[in-house]
């Protein structure tokens, strides 16, 4: 078995396969999987590990995107809620500021 010493600093076992690539039937878009058969050659072995882990860093993206639109969404509607809010708070602010007014008249006609 030989070993080849990564970027990331981690060791690699490699194994003499070769490699087929084999596409999901439910999702063309994404990238082709790559099974590892015997007698393959290094070059192959390094192409199946890279695109291992940029499948893996895609479905990663994917989820984060996903949770982040939510939060995004969750936001917006919470925005949307205080706006009313201090729509409301400034209408009962406005009558409040009346009120007195109201009042005042009120007891000027009594009189």
């Amino acid at each position: 078995m030989r070993r080849i010493q990564c970027k990331n600093f981690s060791t690699i076992k490699k194994k003499k396969k070769k490699l087929s690539v084999v596409k999901s039937p439910d999702n063309y878009t994404s990238s082709p999987a790559i099974i590892p058969n015997q007698n393959g050659s290094k070059n192959d072995r390094l192409k199946a590990w890279i695109a291992k882990k940029l499948n893996e860093i895609q479905e990663k993206v994917k989820n984060q995107h996903k949770e982040t639109s939510k939060e995004i969404q969750e936001m917006k509607e919470e925005i949307n809620i205080l706006k009313r809010n201090q729509s409301e708070i400034l209408e009962i602010k406005n009558s409040l500021v009346e009120f007195p007014n109201t009042i005042e008249n009120l007891i000027n006609r009594l009189d």
